[in-house]
């Protein structure tokens, strides 16, 4: 079922709340399946919303008669609307459950749960991120805009946030404006209607008509890898941190790298890391080698060599990052312990008993 009268009510509601008989009102049998989309609040309604406001003393209020039944009554002389007999529960306010909202959205359109206010913007959230491949995703907002706050703000101060491409959801398309489109498509980013690409139902809840890469198809497009670059040498899924790999030498220059259970055995040339000139490995096989021998560690005696142990980290960690796509920093600087540390675990047994046997000849 689609829910247009649903997703138009939050536009219609600037705080998004309402009697549970106005929303059946509102709704009609879009209620059962918007059902999961709305929680109760706790409060209760002391008047009832008019479907034709007027006269000074409208809305209905409600009287409650002496043997516990409610009325909601019209104040206005001479009565503008009939007197309509009501519950308790028809007085429950519920409001739009952002969350579930985002929660049902993000499951259909696989998205990586990422929930929270943008800061500095009302009715705007983050969801998620539309994870394509390690180190390729970007992030989907929703916004719920009203009369007294339209989407153009939002999408400017998202732009100069400096995020990159971005998928931004809205009810309806009442508040797509030609600017606003031109403004998202400048940033290769895309915003889709609610109403046109959601179907609904009570038992399933809300489902989408199409998969992220097709209803953000500018955004997936200016984030997924570029297909000219240098092959990985493994990709990953999209949610891989560093802290999920092992590193492990099998020989000098080979490296068993392990994910979640499955592996790969890497050699420089799959990390960029052998020289094309002379075919041997570069510094930062080297580096990597130094690493698998101090458990992770990589650090420096003199602080004369401080400057050229940083330059020396940070070509390394560009090399790993282009062959993995995770973009964080995989050596970071450890302030406590003043030296770079490996977020990865690094296994240099192997190499540690080649170097020993070396040594020995």
């Amino acid at each position: 079922m689609k829910l247009s009268r649903f997703w138009r009510a939050l536009e219609d509601l600037p705080a998004g709340a309402d009697t549970r008989y106005a929303w059946r009102q509102r709704l009609g049998d879009e209620l059962t399946a918007a059902e999961g989309l709305l929680r109760r609040t706790g409060r209760v309604a002391t008047v009832l919303s008019c479907p034709s406001p007027g006269g000074d003393r409208c809305p209905r209020r409600v009287v409650r008669h002496a043997d516990g039944s409610l009325v909601a009554v019209c104040g206005n002389r001479p009565r503008e609307c009939a007197q309509i007999d009501i519950s308790l529960d028809d007085l429950a306010i519920y409001e739009l459950d952002t969350r579930a909202l985002a929660s049902q959205i993000g499951r259909s359109l696989d998205l990586r749960p990422a929930f929270r206010p943008a800061a500095g913007l009302h009715q705007v959230w983050q969801i998620g991120f539309a994870d394509i491949a390690a180190g390729c995703s970007f992030p989907v907002y929703l916004t719920i805009p009203t009369e007294r706050n339209g989407l153009l703000p939002h999408i400017s101060r998202l732009l100069r946030s400096g995020s990159g491409p971005f998928g931004l959801l809205s009810p309806t398309q009442a508040y797509f404006s030609e600017a606003t489109l031109e403004a998202l498509s400048r940033n290769a980013s895309d915003a889709a209607a609610l109403e046109e690409i959601t179907e609904a139902s009570a038992a399933e809840g809300l489902a989408c008509l199409g998969p992220a890469q097709a209803i953000f198809p500018r955004a997936w497009a200016a984030v997924e890898p570029d297909p000219e670059a240098p092959p990985r040498a493994w990709s990953l899924p999209p949610d891989v941190k560093w802290e999920n790999l092992i590193f492990a030498f099998e020989a000098e220059e080979m490296l068993r790298v392990i994910c979640r259970g499955e592996s790969r055995t890497v050699e420089p040339i799959d990390l960029g890391m052998r020289d094309a000139r002379t075919k041997k490995p570069t510094l930062q096989w080297k580096t990597l080698q130094v690493l698998a021998v101090t458990g992770g560690s990589l650090r420096t005696a003199k602080p004369s060599e401080a400057a050229r142990i940083k330059k020396q980290k940070q070509l390394f960690a560009e090399k790993l990052q282009a062959a993995f796509g995770i973009k964080e920093d995989p050596v970071p600087w450890d302030p406590s312990a003043r030296e770079y540390r490996a977020r990865f675990v690094i296994r240099g047994d192997v190499l540690r008993d080649i170097l020993r046997r070396r040594r020995g000849q």
